[in-house]
């Protein structure tokens, strides 16, 4: 994983952490979100 692509992850992780928890307080039954990505691919 290069820099930049752990960057971006990094990124990706904060916002889908803060989304998720406004989804458990608000939300009946939510559960958590997580990511995949092949960054050979992104941004394509």
């Amino acid at each position: 994983m290069r820099k930049t692509d752990k960057k971006i992850d990094n990124e990706l992780r904060l916002k889908l952490t803060d989304v998720c928890e406004q989804g458990l307080k608000n939300i009946a039954g939510f559960q958590w979100l997580t990511h995949l990505v092949n960054y050979d691919d992104y941004p394509n």
